[in-house]
C-alpha cells in the first residue's frame, strides 16, 4: 500500500486521541489540550527528555491516551526509518518540537508541545503530502507506469486521491457518539478498499486480465461502502 495511505491512516489515529474543541460559547480549559509533552533541554531528573501531562479529569483515560499515543508515534517514526522502541517516540516528539507544531516556550529554555496528538496529525499530513508528491514525480518519469499507471487511473478516473473519504463527509457534530461511529465506519471502509486494491489491481500481465480485475474491484468496492 502506498506511503500516503499509511500517513492518512496515522493522521486519523492521532486525531481520535485528541479531545474535541470547546463547544460554541464554552470557555477553553487546559483539559481541551489533551495530551501534552514537556521537553527539558538537559533532560529531567529521571533522565528522560520529555514528560507527558494531561489536565483531563479522568486519570485512567489519560493514561490510556498516553499509551495509545506512544504506540502510534513509534509506528509513525518507524515508517520514517527508525528501528523502533522508546527512542522512536522521543524521535517523533523531536520532529514535532523542531517543526514548531503547537510549541510554546517554558521555563529554563524548555518547550511544551501542546495538543501533541493534533500536532502529530498535522505532521502526518505533511508526510502524506510529501509521499503524494514523490509518487506523482515517480509516475511522471516512468511515463505512467504501464499497467500500474493504468491501475491508478482506474482506481481514480477523476484524478482524485484514493484516500478521499469513501462514505463522504461526516455530517455529525464532533462531540457526539454518532460522529465517532461515522469516523470508525469510514476507517473500516477504507481498510476494506485498501485490501481490495492490493488484491485485485496489482500484478496483471495483460490488459484483459487487468480489465477483468478492475470490474471485480469496483463491484467489491461498492459493496464495501454500501
Amino acid at each position: 500500500m502506498a506511503d500516503f495511505d499509511f500517513w492518512h491512516r496515522a493522521e486519523i489515529k492521532f486525531r481520535r486521541l485528541q479531545p474535541p474543541p470547546p463547544k460554541p460559547g464554552e470557555v477553553h480549559h487546559a483539559s481541551h489540550n489533551g495530551l501534552c509533552a514537556w521537553w527539558m533541554p538537559n533532560g529531567w531528573d529521571d533522565g528522560k527528555s520529555y514528560h507527558f501531562f494531561n489536565d483531563g479529569d479522568d486519570g485512567e483515560a489519560n493514561r490510556n491516551i498516553e499509551r495509545l499515543f506512544k504506540i502510534a508515534a513509534e509506528s509513525a517514526e518507524v515508517e520514517l526509518g527508525h528501528q523502533g522502541g522508546d527512542s522512536a517516540v522521543v524521535a517523533w516528539l523531536d520532529r514535532l518540537r523542531l517543526e514548531g507544531l503547537y510549541v510554546t516556550n517554558a521555563a529554563t529554555g524548555s518547550r511544551i508541545i501542546n495538543r501533541v496528538c493534533d500536532a502529530s496529525a498535522e505532521y502526518c499530513l505533511k508526510c502524506e503530502t510529501g509521499a503524494k508528491a514523490a509518487a506523482r514525480e515517480a509516475r511522471s518519469h516512468d511515463g505512467g507506469g504501464g499497467l500500474d499507471g493504468i491501475a491508478e487511473k482506474a482506481i481514480d478516473p477523476f484524478e482524485q486521491d484514493f484516500d478521499d473519504r469513501p462514505l463522504g463527509d461526516n455530517p455529525f457534530p464532533p462531540d457526539t457518539s454518532a460522529y465517532k461511529a461515522f469516523e470508525e465506519a469510514t476507517w473500516e471502509a477504507k481498510e476494506r478498499i485498501g485490501l481490495l486494491r492490493s488484491k485485485l489491481l496489482t500484478g496483471h500481465e495483460t490488459v484483459v486480465e487487468f480489465v477483468d480485475a478492475t470490474c471485480r474491484y469496483w463491484l467489491a468496492h461498492f459493496s464495501a461502502v454500501a
